[in-house]
């Protein structure tokens, strides 16, 4: 025959401790989770500059062009990241056969800069330009029907 052996129960100061010891745990784990995520993307001391994209098509179909994407920084010096806008209504230019597409964006003075879109018709030719400061920094034409990009990083084939 087997007697229980009673254990003496937990005096109520060692569970206020234990409490304790489990809030600086989780307290010392947040700050550690913060310090690492600000690690992730170093933030940088370059100043933040004005960036306006612009595509201008010419030719058929001037109502929209498809597969709009362009650079932006989600704050001053972070890394750019892309934003798909899609399908995008253009803008006619008046006295002129072409319609525009343009947005005003921020970006991290040295990062990526990039706008892409396609036509809607295989007799629509794209150009694009992107002005940094209000100072046309690049441009490009593209083959009618065929997609254009410009950018400051080298295309990889």
């Amino acid at each position: 025959m087997r007697f229980a052996v009673p254990r003496p129960a937990r005096p109520a100061s060692s569970i206020r401790v234990a409490r304790t010891h489990v809030a600086a745990i989780v307290g010392a784990t947040a700050a550690l989770l913060v310090g690492l995520s600000a690690c992730s993307e170093p933030a940088s001391d370059a100043p933040a500059q004005a960036v306006t994209y612009k595509i201008v098509a010419t030719g058929e179909n001037l109502s929209q062009i498809s597969a709009v994407a362009y650079y932006t920084a989600p704050q001053p010096g972070k890394s750019s990241v892309r934003a798909n806008a899609g399908t995008v209504p253009l803008t006619p230019v008046e006295g002129k056969d072409s319609a525009l597409w343009q947005t005003e964006t921020t970006v991290t003075q040295g990062a990526r800069l990039e706008v892409t879109g396609a036509p809607a018709s295989s007799k629509t030719s794209l150009s694009c330009v992107v002005l940094v400061d209000g100072n046309e920094a690049l441009s490009a034409t593209a083959e009618p029907g065929q997609p254009v990009t410009c950018s400051n990083q080298k295309q990889s084939n």
